[in-house]
Order: structure tokens, then C-alpha cells, then sequence
């Protein structure tokens, strides 16, 4: 057993979203989590601080350029929605948080998790619908024909190198994506 001058609480399994370092998210407030971990029997969170920044550089740092959300008094684990600066589309943010037991019973900083967004705001999603050309006839009955493949090619000229990129797909449940004629995701 441990003194209990020696407790600490530390944050584990920690969420956004109800997922692990996600991509993609639509959410203007997300909502982070985490779950409880320390060395003594008899701890329960008290207070903790969620930062929230655009480069992990900052947070190696304690800098949060997004969300500082200060000493909150709270035990709560489950549901704290982002309270920062307007998040933008298709975008990685990266977030710590520590936890106290007493006022001045301060944990660790937990490690760095991340999450991405996806396009967050209305009139960022101009995407079209391709579909089967079914003729003048639209009586026809979209049952009777075999399933059909849809392919919409798009360009892009790069200046600059690329070192990340995101590609959104609504595809019903199946699709595939190439780059440079390279199958892109599971195979």
C-alpha cells in the first residue's frame, strides 16, 4: 500500500467523441473523456485541466493556442464539451489533460492525444451526387439493374510538398479510393 502522501491520479483511456484519437469529427463542441487511474485505493477526482492546441510543440510546452480550460472543480469524466476557440474544418488539434485529487494534490499531464475534424460547417460540404444515368425513361425501376460503379475523377496541381491530407467519402458502405492510380485504405 501507499502512503497517502505519495497518491497521484492519472488519466487514462482518454476520448473524444467516444473514440480514441478520432478523424473526421463534425462536432463544433466535442466531447472529451477519460477514465481514472492512480496508485491509492480511496482516490476520486477533484479538479482537472484540459488544454487543447494546434501543434504538439505548444502543448510539450503547456501553451494552449485553442483551449485552456483552467482548474475546473469537477468529477466529471465523461462528456466535457470543448468550451475553446472556433474549430476549423479538416484540421488536427491535439489535447492533454491533468487531474487533482485535493486542491493541492496535482497529478501529471496525461500524453498527447489528438483528434481531426471533418468539414464542420454548412457551406464547406459542396460535394455532388453521381448516380446511374437511367435514360429519359424514369419509370424505369432502379431494383432491376445490376449494381453499378461510379467514377469521378478529380485533379489537383500541387506547388508545395505535401505532408498530410484528408479526403472525405460518403459512399454507403462501399467504396474505393485511388491516388496516382494507388488503391487507398484497406484492401
Amino acid at each position: 500500500m501507499y502512503a497517502q502522501d505519495n497518491c497521484a491520479l492519472y488519466s487514462s483511456n482518454q476520448t473524444v467523441e467516444h473514440c480514441k484519437n478520432p478523424l473526421g469529427i463534425v462536432s463544433k463542441q466535442p466531447r472529451l473523456g477519460w477514465q481514472l487511474t492512480s496508485n491509492c485505493s480511496d482516490s476520486k477526482q477533484a479538479y482537472y485541466q484540459i488544454l487543447v492546441a494546434s501543434s504538439p510543440q505548444l502543448l510539450n510546452t503547456q501553451q494552449a493556442d485553442m483551449w485552456n480550460s483552467g482548474k475546473v472543480l469537477s468529477d466529471q469524466q465523461l462528456n466535457v464539451h470543448y468550451q475553446g476557440k472556433t474549430l476549423k474544418s479538416a484540421k488536427r488539434y491535439y489535447w492533454k489533460l491533468k487531474l487533482w485529487k485535493k486542491k493541492d494534490t496535482e497529478g501529471t499531464w496525461s500524453s498527447l492525444q489528438h483528434f481531426s475534424t471533418g468539414l464542420i460547417h454548412q457551406n464547406e460540404q459542396v460535394a455532388q451526387w453521381i448516380q446511374a444515368d437511367l435514360g429519359k425513361d424514369s419509370t424505369v425501376d432502379i431494383a432491376r439493374h445490376a449494381a453499378h460503379y461510379f467514377y469521378h475523377p478529380i485533379e489537383w496541381n500541387l506547388t508545395k510538398k505535401v505532408k498530410t491530407a484528408n479526403c472525405f467519402v460518403a459512399g454507403l458502405g462501399v467504396y474505393e479510393l485511388y491516388i496516382d492510380g494507388i488503391r487507398i485504405g484497406q484492401q
